[in-house]
């Protein structure tokens, strides 16, 4: 639990990026997904007899794959498809971490550095 006293003092820092360089890194690593062998990997779990509802309780990387081996959606489509997605669980990650107040929000990994010297000086 996020309220509950820790032995330890902890320092938390969230580094929050634009939107556009999120979209940037989740369409980069979108790609890689697809060019590192996910439609493979999901071809090879039906062939070893994982049925198409396990696979899609993988996660809805397996789910879009899938569709994709289905002939359900082209290549571009499973692509955006990931993307959305990904930015969709961001999201969603982005706003459970903000319940946590002792975040120390920053936009760039520089501002780190004087956060981190101040939290030691306590």
């Amino acid at each position: 639990s996020l309220t509950k006293k820790h032995p330890y003092r902890a320092f938390w820092i969230g580094i929050s990026a634009p939107q556009d360089i999120l979209y940037r890194r989740i369409k980069v690593r979108a790609q890689a997904m697809i060019r590192k062998g996910l439609i493979a990997e999901t071809k090879k779990l039906l062939v070893q007899g994982v049925t198409k509802k396990r696979i899609q309780e993988f996660g809805f990387e397996y789910m879009a794959a899938l569709r994709f081996i289905e002939k359900k959606i082209n290549r571009d489509e499973l692509l955006e498809i990931l993307i959305r997605n990904t930015l969709q669980y961001a999201k969603r990650q982005k706003q459970w971490f903000k319940k946590n107040h002792e975040i120390n929000w920053i936009s760039k990994p520089q501002e780190a550095d004087h956060l981190v010297k101040k939290f030691l000086a306590k």
